[in-house]
């Protein structure tokens, strides 16, 4: 599939492995996540999130049937010391397919995983606070599109 981001570039999931999709999988699946990583095949709640490489915007397709588009908020007052990211129940894991080679190797000779991308979901403001690779950041929603039931 392939998609024009609002910046103009085009994203597509067509080549593989890609930097594109980001695999999201909710906390209370860590455990599933560490088996199916030690080789066990399980059925984890997948989510496919869509990342522009280029303005940082990302896509997510709902089960609502709307495509949600994120942006960075430059100016957020969200306050980020209120999320406890060790035990916070809206909290995501996230990668995409390099990321997935990595944390393979590691997890064979380190026996752990780090994920690279864990994410907080604010049910009340929809908003989303991303934390990467030592950084934090806060996206709203930009824009939400139907999607054709076609």
């Amino acid at each position: 599939m392939r998609k024009t981001c609002t910046c103009g570039n085009l994203l597509s999931d067509t080549t593989v492995p890609n930097n594109i999709v980001y695999w999201t999988y909710p906390k209370n699946e860590e455990h599933l996540l560490l088996e199916r990583f030690s080789g066990s095949y399980n059925r984890l709640s997948q989510t496919a999130i869509w990342h522009c490489p280029k303005c940082h915007r990302f896509y997510y397709w709902a089960k609502d049937w709307n495509l949600y588009t994120y942006k960075i908020d430059e100016s957020s007052s969200f306050d980020l010391k209120s999320i406890n990211w060790s035990e916070n129940e809206n909290k995501y894991y996230s990668y995409n397919d390099f990321d997935e080679n990595e944390m393979m190797n590691q997890f064979k000779n380190q026996g752990t995983l780090n994920f690279p991308v864990v994410a907080h979901f604010d049910l009340e403001t929809k908003t989303i606070i991303v934390k990467t690779k030592g950084q934090i950041l806060v996206y709203v929603i930009e824009d939400i599109q139907p999607l054709s039931r076609e």
